[in-house]
C-alpha cells in the first residue's frame, strides 16, 4: 500500500504543479482565457474549443489567492474546501494506468492526497515559496513533464498496440521456452577475484557448497545456502547460461565466471526440459505483453524524436 500511495503521491505532485500556473495574476474572463491559452499554445482561434483546450484549462484555473478551486463541477470536501473533478478524474485515471485499482480506495486516496497537496501548497504560497528561484525552475520543469507524457500518451493513442501484434509476441515467446531446460541451481557471488579463487578452491576440493555460499557469498541467496531454484538458462546472464547450458547434473563450474556483479561459483543441482505450467493464464500474459510493448513503442518514439533533431 505505501508503493501505491507513493505512486499516487508523485502523479497528483506533477497535476498540482501543472495547475497552480498561469492566469492567477489576471482576473479573465473564460472566453479570454481560452484565446490567451490558445494563442499561447499555438492553437488557431477557429471559435470551436477542442476537448484538450478544455482538459488544460481546467488544471490552469486554480487561483493562487484563493482556497478553493473553481469549477463547475467540483467536489465538495468541507465547508471550506473543494476539490475539482477533472483533476481527480486524471488523478485516477493516471493511477489506474500504472496498474492500481479503481475502486472506492483508490478514489479517497486520492481525494486526502489532493486536500492535502492543496493545504501545503496554500501554505508555501502564504510564505511566498512560489517566488522562489528553485521553485520556479521546478515547476517549469514539472510543467514540461506533463506535456511531454501528453505528447507520448497522443502517440500511443494514434498508434495503439494492434492484437495480431500481441499474439505474434506471445506465440514467438512460447516457441523461445518450448524446448528449453531449467536448472535447479546452487550460486556462489563475491566480489573479487582473490575471494572467488579461494572460495573456487573450496569448492573443487570438495567442501560444502551450502556452506561455503553462507559464508562467501553476497547473494541474496546466500541466507539460503545459495539456493536459487528453478531458472530457465534464458534468465540467467548470458556468461552464467552459456556456461551452464554444457555443467552435468551434480557439477559445479571449475573455475569462477566473471559477470558485470561480480564473479560467479555455479553448482547444478539438477536439470530438466521446461515445460509450461498447466494453470497458464494466457489473458494475463498477454496483458503483459501488451504492456512491455507499448513500453517498446514509448522507446521507439522517443528515440524517433530524438533522431530527428540530429
Amino acid at each position: 500500500m505505501v508503493h501505491i500511495k507513493t505512486k499516487i503521491s508523485q502523479l497528483i505532485f506533477l497535476m498540482f504543479l501543472a495547475a497552480h500556473q498561469s492566469y492567477a495574476a489576471v482576473d479573465l474572463s473564460d472566453a479570454e482565457k481560452i484565446k490567451e491559452f490558445q494563442r499561447s499554445q499555438g492553437i488557431p482561434d477557429t471559435g470551436v474549443l477542442n476537448q484538450k483546450t478544455r482538459d488544460a484549462l481546467k488544471l490552469l484555473e486554480l487561483k493562487e489567492n484563493n482556497s478553493r478551486v473553481t469549477s463547475a463541477h467540483a467536489i465538495k470536501k468541507n465547508e471550506d474546501f473543494v476539490i475539482d473533478q477533472s483533476l481527480l478524474d486524471l488523478s485516477i485515471r493516471a493511477n489506474v494506468e500504472n496498474g492500481a485499482v479503481n475502486n472506492d480506495t483508490l478514489k479517497n486516496t486520492i481525494k486526502e492526497e489532493l486536500v492535502t497537496r492543496e493545504l501545503m501548497y496554500q501554505r508555501a504560497v502564504d510564505m511566498k515559496l512560489d517566488q522562489d528561484p528553485v521553485a520556479k525552475a521546478l515547476m517549469e520543469q514539472a510543467r514540461k513533464m506533463v506535456l511531454v507524457d501528453m505528447l507520448i500518451d497522443q502517440h500511443l493513442k494514434k498508434n495503439p498496440i494492434a492484437p495480431d501484434a500481441i499474439n505474434a509476441e506471445y506465440k514467438r515467446q512460447i516457441d523461445l521456452v518450448k524446448d528449453a531446460e531449467e536448472f535447479n541451481i546452487q550460486m556462489i557471488l563475491v566480489r573479487s577475484k582473490d575471494t572467488a579463487d579461494e572460495a573456487q578452491k573450496k569448492v573443487n576440493a570438495g567442501e560444502d557448497f551450502e556452506k561455503l555460499a553462507s559464508v562467501y557469498s553476497t547473494d541474496n541467496s546466500k541466507s539460503n545456502g545459495g539456493n536459487v531454484g528453478w531458472v530457465l538458462s534464458t534468465a540467467l546472464i548470458p556468461q552464467v547460461s552459456n556456461v551452464v547450458v554444457n555443467l552435468p547434473k551434480g557439477v559445479s563450474t571449475k573455475q569462477p565466471i566473471q559477470t558485470p556483479n561480480g564473479w560467479h561459483i555455479i553448482k547444478i543441482v539438477d536439470k530438466r526440459p521446461f515445460q509450461l505450467p498447466a494453470n497458464l493464464n494466457q489473458k494475463e500474459e498477454k496483458e503483459k505483453i501488451a504492456v512491455l510493448l507499448k513500453q517498446q513503442k514509448r522507446a521507439e518514439f522517443i528515440q524517433s524524436i530524438r533522431a530527428a533533431r540530429k
